[in-house]
């Protein structure tokens, strides 16, 4: 019992810090997800779409929150926000409706 225990703490050690790695990195692949889809809802405002095209995610400020929820008749899955920052260090906030991790709406604010 005390060998299997051990072992299994051992695993346990051992994949936390690789399963940390694959919630941040599909946290980053939803963020650009979001991006491009709000890259292409501004298409008609070249301006704007200049500008988040030179925005890259604060990786620390990623938040994705799961839920089982509808917003009038349409169901959401997914909630995603996240600050985005161009070279200059001036923030831009996303926030991401999805449903299985595809966009549906995409609103930027500061």
């Amino acid at each position: 019992m005390q060998k299997w225990l051990n072992a299994a703490l051992l695993a346990l050690l051992f994949s936390t810090p690789l399963a940390q790695a694959n919630a941040a990195s599909s946290e980053e692949a939803l963020t650009g997800e979001c991006l491009k889809y709000g890259l292409e809802a501004v298409k008609d405002n070249p301006g704007f779409q200049t500008r988040l095209k030179g925005l890259t995610p604060e990786r620390d400020s990623i938040i994705v929150e799961r839920y089982d929820a509808k917003v009038g008749s349409q169901h959401i899955a997914t909630q995603l926000t996240a600050t985005l920052e161009d070279k200059l260090g001036e923030p831009l906030n996303m926030l991401c409706l999805l449903e299985n991790d595809a966009p549906l709406y995409v609103y930027f604010y500061e």
